[in-house]
């Protein structure tokens, strides 16, 4: 069945392998990959699955950590979900991670303290907060609702804004559970009349086609709608799949009320910035300034048709995404307009990160500031046992 249907409707389906299927039948998926190209398509249980995408939940600690130095000596924290175990147990964005239940990060860094994904697992944390103090606590593990729209602010101090009022979104995954986030933002967004927008997506790795269309309909405003948003591209199999998606004004799809007066939107990207993100920014492109702020992101144009079967949910890539002038194939990323590091010495929405600091500059001046485009980012690498969502874009 499964090599059948990847033969039908796998988007690299002439360069199907022949696969192993000596082991399990998520190996034999893996195996079955035109790895040239494919670094993408990957399966995880349906309860996985569901729990994230149409509960909006997950099990576990809430956090994110990574390595900044090549040495892999270096831990910290780069994200805690809010409402999470691991926020009410007092773990904070940039804290040192010396110990987690024992283990060093070098030992973390072959595979020790891995992800937990059941509830009622205590977990013990030793960490040194950007203060330098040392702090010692234990987090429950047990189910969260996720919060995708985690911070949105408005920035009116002249100072810092340049004259101008700013509206700033964190925004972590296209997934259903934020929606309610998205429009409670733009609604105040609208209200303030913000005539500038920091969009944060550093840390998301994508999500729903439909969400993303909504959340860029938003930015765009009245102006654009009705000019296309994505074109969705099938295999030469399946051409009656093909689709032009436009920006929309419709408020069963948009992500709240949509802006006016915008020519230009600041993203901020990692490399964790990937599929659907890359999407909205791609097609933002042909009809607004977009100016990436911090690293080149992941690099996935392309999407998939999530399927279920005995118990597993196959991600094969189905289609990749074009915007209005036809631009995609973005493999290697979206290149960054102005470097910028992710400062983990400064909470997300403070002015005085990086990023943001960077974004404001540019806003005022037209131009990176000089020590953004000088500067050398440090190297983050995602260390095992952190939470969250693999890169994805999926037409739901």
């Amino acid at each position: 069945w499964l090599r059948a249907y990847m033969q039908d409707y796998y988007f690299w389906h002439a360069n199907l392998a022949d696969g192993d299927a000596s082991g399990t039948v998520s190996s034999y998926f893996s195996s079955l990959l035109y790895k040239p190209l494919d670094r993408y398509s990957y399966t995880q249980s349906a309860s996985d699955f569901n729990q994230t995408f149409s509960s909006g939940t997950r099990t576990g600690y809430g956090y994110n950590i990574a390595f900044v130095d090549s040495s892999l000596a270096v831990l910290r924290v780069r994200q805690v979900e809010p409402g999470s175990p691991a926020e009410a147990a007092g773990l904070r964005r940039g804290d040192y991670v010396l110990t987690i239940d024992g283990f060093t990060p070098q030992q973390i860094a072959l595979g020790a303290a891995g992800r937990v994904s059941v509830d009622g697992v205590r977990r013990q944390f030793v960490v040194r907060g950007v203060d330098g103090r040392e702090r010692s606590f234990s987090a429950l593990s047990s189910t969260f609702a996720l919060q995708p729209a985690q911070l949105a602010q408005v920035w009116t101090d002249t100072a810092s804004t340049g004259g101008a009022k700013v509206g700033y979104l964190a925004y972590h995954q296209f997934i259903s559970a934020g929606e309610d986030g998205l429009h409670r933002a733009f609604e105040q967004f609208s209200r303030e009349d913000v005539r500038e927008l920091i969009l944060d997506l550093r840390y998301n790795g994508g999500g729903s086609v439909s969400i993303a269309r909504g959340l860029a309909s938003a930015i765009g405003g009245t102006g654009l709608s009705g000019q296309t948003f994505t074109q969705l591209r099938y295999s030469d199999r399946h051409p009656e799949f093909n689709q032009t998606l436009p920006f929309t004004i419709d408020p069963s799809v948009l992500a709240g009320s949509p802006l006016s007066g915008l020519r230009r939107v600041f993203v901020v990207t990692t490399r964790d910035t990937a599929s659907a993100s890359e999407m909205l920014i791609n097609s933002l492109k042909p009809f607004m300034e977009v100016v990436l702020i911090g690293g080149d992101t992941y690099g996935k144009p392309f999407g998939f048709r999530p399927i279920e079967a005995c118990a597993t949910v196959f991600n094969a890539v189905n289609f990749e995404a074009v915007n209005a002038r036809g631009e995609g194939g973005y493999v290697n990323g979206l290149a960054a307009t102005c470097p910028a590091a992710d400062d983990l010495d400064h909470a997300l929405g403070n002015q005085a990160e990086a990023s943001i600091s960077t974004a404001l500059e540019y806003l005022r001046t037209g131009s990176c500031p000089v020590r953004a485009a000088a500067s050398k980012r440090t190297q983050i690498t995602s260390a095992p046992g952190g939470e969250g969502q693999g890169p994805g874009m999926w037409r739901d």
